[in-house]
């Protein structure tokens, strides 16, 4: 029993980070867009939920791999989430830059939870290729639905999953802190003013890259 939870941990938590690249530069982005805690954590709860969503999928629905693949048309629309929220970054950044009207604590909570929302609508739609691999996975020998091969590989896909917004956590922190260590630097100003334009701009290019099925498969 003990091989079998070590096994099945191992295999969930490797398959997340085979087809996670892109989905770990997802969460990066959108807990890039908006400052705070709140905002960090509304990503991380809304890509959470989209996985428990996408495990369902493959754990329960009896959808073979051919039929899923029919499906890819469909997903490449959700593209034009991170598009039209990067168009919005960059309208923000660039033309409003310097609206004096601060959003209240209401609207606030909103855009965190919308950005929550919409990163988990966007791993979604650029989740056809871990679905595919994790139903292949999952018709294999030994992953009889309710088995504990079965159950401990969600639980590894869980656990990557988590790792994967703690990395994109510290990786924001680090790059927050060079940033309040070096304040008075000429440049580091600078690339403050123009990092949020460089995040709304691969926002939009994520958006892209899955209309044109760039990160998915054909």
């Amino acid at each position: 029993m003990t091989y079998e939870i070590i096994l099945g941990i191992s295999i969930g938590f490797i398959a997340w980070f085979v087809t996670g690249i892109d989905d770990f530069f997802i969460v990066l982005l959108y807990m890039k867009m908006r400052r705070g805690i709140l905002n960090i954590l509304a990503v991380s709860i809304g890509t959470t939920a989209a996985v428990f969503i996408m495990m369902a999928i493959c754990g329960f629905a009896d959808i073979s791999v051919e039929n899923l693949l029919s499906f890819s048309p469909s997903f490449k629309y959700g593209g034009l989430i991170p598009i039209s929220l990067g168009l919005y970054g960059l309208i923000k950044n660039i033309i409003l830059k310097d609206n004096p009207n601060s959003p209240t604590v209401s609207e606030k909570k909103k855009n965190y939870w919308g950005m929550g929302i919409a990163a988990g609508l966007t791993y979604l739609t650029n989740s056809l290729d871990d679905i595919i691999v994790n139903t292949g996975i999952l018709q294999g020998p030994g992953f009889n639905q309710g088995s504990i091969l079965w159950f401990c590989f969600f639980i590894g896909i869980l656990l990557g999953s988590t790792t994967n917004c703690f990395i994109a956590y510290f990786v924001i922190r680090i790059s927050d802190n060079i940033a309040e260590r070096w304040s008075d630097n000429l440049t580091l100003k600078i690339s403050t003013r123009v990092i949020p334009i460089v995040v709304n701009l691969c926002v939009i290019g994520i958006g892209i890259g899955i209309l044109t099925n760039l990160f998915g498969t054909n």
